[in-house]
Parts: structure tokens; C-alpha cells; sequence
């Protein structure tokens, strides 16, 4: 089962490094351009990850055991945040404010929404995608509150 599962995860990462190098040569021949490369994100991260999420938590049947496992879940998602802040601000107290605030944020928020949702549903399959769009959403509502305050250097 391990191996199998790490098989699983390697494979996904593994297309993960070819679409990227796809990207870096068609970037470098001038096929596909930065606007392209935007556009293409910005397809993903407002149309195609919602409908994902949207269409897994239309499918999945409602147990106690599912509305348990999405409140551990926020509560393991906040908790990953709060731990990496704290450890954000330990690390790069000594940096001046708009280095620290880009370091923090560097720490404290991974690319979390592109590769676990793909992952997740690959290797766990529909309930992956449920339970981890949980910590998508979580993610994001940090990263676009604390982190935008931690990346200006802590303006309001």
C-alpha cells in the first residue's frame, strides 16, 4: 500500500516537472508568453479548481464522520498556519520589514492550491479532494489577509 501510494505521488509529480518544462520550452522558443501563462492561471484558479470542489462536495454523501473529519480538518489547517507563522516570525525577526514580511509569506504559504487538490484526488481520490479543499480554503482566505498584511511590510 505505501509503495503504491508513493508510486502514485511520484508519478504526479513527475507530470508536475514535465508540464513545467513544457512550459519553460514553449516559453523559450516564444510559443507560450507570460499574458498566455496568465491566462492559463487564471482558467485554472477561478474555473476549473472551483468546479472541482463545487462537484465534490455536490457528490459526497453527508455522514457524521465526514462533518467531523471537515472540522478537523479547518482545525489542522489553522493550526498549519499558525505554527508557520510563529516559526516566520522567529526565523526572520532580525530582517528588515519588507524582508521579513516576503520571507514570512515565502515560509508560512506553499503552492498548496495548484498541487493538493491534483494530488489529493490521485492518490485518495473524491474524499481527498473534500477533506483538502478544506485546507484550499483556509489557505487562501489566510494568504489573501495575513499575508498581503505580512508582504507590505505590514501596512494597513
Amino acid at each position: 500500500m505505501f509503495f503504491a501510494t508513493l508510486k502514485t505521488v511520484a508519478g504526479q509529480v513527475l507530470m508536475l516537472y514535465l508540464i513545467s518544462l513544457i512550459g519553460f520550452v514553449t516559453d523559450k522558443l516564444g510559443v507560450f508568453r507570460q499574458a498566455d501563462a496568465k491566462r492559463v492561471i487564471d482558467l485554472l484558479f477561478n474555473i476549473v479548481l472551483p468546479i472541482a470542489i463545487i462537484y465534490t462536495f455536490m457528490t459526497m454523501a453527508y455522514t457524521p464522520d465526514h462533518v467531523r473529519g471537515i472540522l478537523l480538518a479547518f482545525v489542522c489547517a489553522f493550526a498549519t498556519h499558525l505554527v508557520g507563522g510563529v516559526l516566520g516570525q522567529l526565523c526572520f525577526r532580525h530582517r528588515s520589514p519588507m524582508e521579513r514580511g516576503v520571507y514570512r509569506y515565502g515560509m508560512l504559504f506553499s503552492n498548496a492550491s495548484f498541487l493538493a487538490l491534483p494530488l489529493a484526488l490521485a492518490v485518495i481520490g473524491a474524499e481527498g479532494v473534500f477533506y483538502c479543499s478544506v485546507y484550499v480554503a483556509v489557505f487562501n482566505v489566510v494568504a489573501f489577509t495575513y499575508g498581503i498584511y505580512e508582504i507590505s511590510g505590514r501596512q494597513k
